[in-house]
């Protein structure tokens, strides 16, 4: 999924939106939850490893933002203020004893059932197993395509912290996929 400037500044339609839904507009807000259904769910299934909960971390992030609105300080700010929700929501549903990460299931078709899908689902499975800090910076960066100074707003860190989170967690994937040392310094 490629992000626009929106994802970070906002655009004037959309400082609108987030206007006017938070004196009430349910219109608005509909448009806003179209806007960022898609990637929230993606960020939530990336962070969790299983479409269910991460349906459901999205629903409850929409929902707490929602009827915190008319409270945000900064409308321009609102995706930032949206992911950040996501993610606390996902940290805390990551930490449930009922949690266990695991590929979607439903997502497989007979078809599909290559070499790459086991890759791809191997993956997703380090991905969820990676420290919390580390697992945010991954999906934030390479799913959502945001920058570190962005991710650094939303997981309340420094700009150089999420660049170092990101090249720790890039080097421990590598590893668990089994690179071999000479091959992740040529990709690194």
């Amino acid at each position: 999924m490629r992000r626009d400037s929106r994802m970070h500044t906002g655009s004037q339609g959309e400082l609108d939106l987030v206007s006017r839904a938070a004196r009430g507009d349910r219109d608005a807000f509909a448009l806003l939850l179209r806007r960022y259904q898609r990637p929230v769910v993606s960020f939530a299934y990336r962070y969790l490893g299983n479409r269910e909960d991460a349906e459901d971390a999205a629903q409850d992030a929409f929902i707490r933002v929602y009827f915190s609105l008319a409270k945000l300080r900064q409308p321009e700010r609102f995706s930032a203020y949206l992911f950040a929700t996501a993610l606390n929501i996902c940290r805390r549903r990551a930490r449930k004893p009922r949690f266990a990460p695991q590929a979607d299931a439903t997502a497989e078709s007979p078809e599909c059932q290559t070499l790459r899908q086991d890759e791809h689902e191997r993956l997703l499975a380090d991905i969820a197993q990676l420290p919390e800090d580390l697992r945010a910076v991954v999906s934030l960066r390479a799913v959502e395509e945001l920058s570190f100074a962005e991710i650094g707003e939303i997981v309340g860190a420094t700009e150089g912290a999420c660049r170092v989170r990101y090249h720790r967690a890039r080097e421990l994937l590598k590893a668990a996929l089994g690179v071999p040392a000479e091959a992740a310094k040529e990709t690194a």
